[in-house]
């Protein structure tokens, strides 16, 4: 009987460390489980961040600037560190010690904290040199390494894994990031030859599609554009996916163009209108070919382009980029700087994020530096010359100039045909100050100083209030003081259209 009680007793306390044992297996489980879902939902956001990027940008240049590691303030990954960081510290001993080094590994990679994510993935390698996340592992403390700059290392690393037969998953990749040192280091040459080396040893079509493309974007570097377009042309013969083809024939077309081949370019273009695309890389594609229209000269069938983008692709970086180029034609071409102005300010409204929002800022500023300078100019003359009229207009006098009043309504001229001749003889003026300052022996110094002081003027104007329209000058009462102002002005309108509008 005793022995039966003592059995009984011996089970229940065996059933109870059972029950703790499970339940403790329970809990890093669900901590583990918890740091995975934090980096899956991390992961999302941040495909989902550089398709956005993406959409924001639609100069080929731009396009060449690898978004991959580009995140903003993900807090899925903080979570998932913070998740996977408990599972090493209060469960060390469990299965899931490798998966929680990867997880953070890759958050901090991600994160561009490159420094934290190389110290994990190397411990991941010396403590689980076997584990199914090695070679994973060593591709990323590869590319880690490769954004720190530590070239040497990341050749070694990567290198390493191309030894590992056993593994071949990540070949491809190590291939491709071997081109990728070379090209972040500029060495477009041997770039060149590395994705030469990874076509010819690797069978896989996407992957033979991304090398293809990355030597066109290796010749386009080296402004080589007929090899370029050559490269890029190849791409198709591996019949890539869509999205991809897309990048391929919009750089192709862009090397033609370079090239003069207009006729060519505008084939490429039309013949991506047949791909399934999005809205956003459609309207990319008609805003490349207005561009193209324009390179070739054929202004009026570009302006009916932009403006077809424009109607068709609204509130895209591609209609507010058309708006941009409607306000350069407008201002290099009509000579219509009040149009040109509109379309700079619908350029920034269109699409705030856009690649072509600061250039646009920038040019309205400028036109209302030369608008402010033509009233200021009209002023002043008109005052000199009632001034020396003998005009009675009293001693100091401040004149509120823009909008739809001045101080002095009686005499304010209603016809602004004065300011704007000023304005349209402004390129004669910086003509002849071009030409001045060409014949001093110190014209290079002296135009360097003058673009940086054009520069801190255009940095001052950022921070003014670009929708303020009325503002006040004080006239002197001294004719002489007068035409000092004027000369003054003058010079910085000639400066301002020379550096601007000529």
């Amino acid at each position: 009987m005793n022995r039966l009680i003592q059995n009984k007793y011996l089970f229940s306390a065996f059933f109870l460390i059972f029950l703790l044992a499970l339940s403790g297996c329970g809990a890093y489980y669900n901590t583990f489980y918890n740091a995975k879902k934090f980096y899956s939902e991390a992961e999302k956001q941040r495909l989902k961040q550089e398709k956005q990027l993406q959409k924001s940008q639609t100069s080929v240049r731009q396009s060449q600037r690898n978004p991959r590691r580009r995140v903003s303030n993900i807090q899925g990954y903080k979570k998932a560190i913070e998740k996977a960081s408990k599972v090493l510290q209060l469960y060390p001993k469990s299965k899931y010690v490798d998966d929680a080094l990867m997880i953070i590994g890759k958050s901090f990679f991600y994160e561009n904290e490159n420094i934290k994510a190389r110290r994990k993935f190397k411990e991941l390698l010396a403590a689980f040199p076997k584990s199914e996340y090695a070679p994973e592992a060593r591709l990323l403390l590869g590319k880690t390494e490769l954004a720190m700059g530590k070239y040497d290392a990341a050749e070694k690393t990567l290198n390493e894994l191309l030894l590992d037969k056993e593994n071949k998953k990540y070949f491809s990749d190590a291939r491709l990031e071997l081109g990728e040192m070379y090209f972040k280091q500029k060495l477009y040459a041997q770039a060149v030859e590395q994705y030469e080396r990874t076509i010819n040893k690797i069978k896989d079509k996407n992957v033979r599609a991304k090398a293809q493309l990355r030597i066109g974007e290796s010749y386009l570097q080296l402004n080589d554009y007929s090899k370029a377009a050559a490269a890029f042309g190849r791409v198709r013969k591996y019949k890539p996916d869509v999205e991809f083809l897309y990048q391929a024939d919009l750089k192709h077309a862009f090397c033609l163009d370079k090239l003069n081949q207009y006729e060519k370019a505008l084939n490429v273009y039309d013949r991506m209108l047949k791909l399934t695309l999005t809205n956003y890389e459609t309207g990319n594609v008609y805003l490349q070919s207005a561009i193209t229209l324009e390179e070739k000269g054929d202004l009026k069938r570009a302006y009916e382009a932009f403006q077809n983008v424009i109607d068709n692709y609204p509130k895209t970086a591609a209609s507010a980029e058309a708006y941009y180029r409607l306000g350069l034609y407008e201002l290099h071409q009509s000579r219509d700087f009040s149009q040109a102005l509109d379309y700079f300010k619908k350029a920034v409204k269109e699409y705030p994020r856009g690649e072509f929002v600061k250039a646009a800022r920038a040019q309205i500023q400028a036109i209302t530096r030369l608008n402010e300078l033509g009233d200021t100019i009209w002023a002043l003359e008109d005052a000199y010359v009632r001034k020396l009229n003998k005009e009675d207009i009293g001693g100091d006098t401040v004149l509120v100039l823009g909008g739809n009043q001045t101080a002095n309504p009686d005499t304010a001229r209603t016809d602004t045909a004065l300011v704007s001749a000023r304005r349209d003889s402004a390129r004669a003026d910086s003509l002849r100050w071009k030409e001045k300052i060409q014949n001093n022996p110190f014209a290079e110094t002296f135009l360097t100083e003058a673009q940086k002081k054009e520069k801190a003027r255009q940095d001052s104007l950022k921070t003014a209030a670009l929708k303020k329209k009325r503002r006040s000058i004080k006239i002197p009462s001294d004719p002489e003081e007068i035409k000092k102002m004027l000369v003054q002005n003058d010079f910085q309108l000639a400066e301002l259209y020379y550096f601007q509008f000529a």
